[in-house]
């Protein structure tokens, strides 16, 4: 398991771990440098302020009202509100992505096109968990949820039977990824929250994930 770089420390405010099954729920960090060098390969960076290179960011969110301490914050949607940044920062965001530069006092990372950023930054700050995942992918008109269900169960059958953790099931219905289990919002989630609960099933041992895509 991962959990924090070598030499790197929490910034002030960052989630700190009580103990081992708390650590394992935080990602280990990624740093500015790493995001900038990332989005400008990618030939989506228009503008990088200066920053710390060493600047140590936790996860990331594109969420205002989920942002922990330490997290990268992304400015996604064509109803984007700056007001959703100042919140954004207000819990602890640490830099931020956007279209557009609002000169606030964190740093930003200006891209431009958010949407292809988002994808390959959230990919980025949960270590591409994917890998270490074999993913059956559920696709079509009909019949995902109940196709899901069934290749679930018989992975769990064939995993239980050698002692192993069930395989994650992200669905239209639940979600289950090896640490959480709780009804789903969303057929497929958004680049980072489907990012998590890869890197959970991953750290969680679950092997396998059946995934409906839409």
């Amino acid at each position: 398991m991962v959990y924090c770089h070598k030499n790197t420390t929490l910034p002030p405010g960052a989630p700190l771990p009580a103990g081992p099954e708390e650590k394992a729920m935080i990602p280990a960090a990624v740093t500015y440098e790493e995001y900038r060098r990332l989005l400008e390969r990618a030939g989506l960076l228009e503008e990088a302020d200066q920053a710390d290179p060493a600047l140590a960011l936790y996860g990331l969110s594109c969420d205002s009202r989920a942002v922990s301490p330490g997290q990268l914050f992304v400015c996604k949607g064509a109803a984007f509100r700056e007001e959703y940044l100042d919140q954004a920062l207000a819990a602890g965001a640490a830099a931020y992505v956007s279209q557009t530069a609002f000169r606030r006092d964190r740093p930003c990372l200006r891209v431009n096109d958010v949407r292809a950023a988002l994808g390959l930054l959230a990919d980025t700050a949960y270590h591409h968990p994917s890998g270490r995942l074999q993913i059956a992918g559920i696709t079509g008109t009909k019949g995902k949820t109940t196709t899901s269900f069934f290749v679930k169960s018989v992975l769990d059958c064939w995993r239980e039977a050698r002692s192993l953790p069930p395989a994650g099931l992200l669905s239209s219905l639940v979600t289950e990824d090896g640490r959480e289990s709780a009804p789903a919002s969303l057929t497929t989630p958004e680049a980072p929250e489907l990012q998590r609960h890869l890197w959970n099933a991953a750290e969680a041992g679950c092997e396998y994930v059946v995934l409906e895509v839409s």
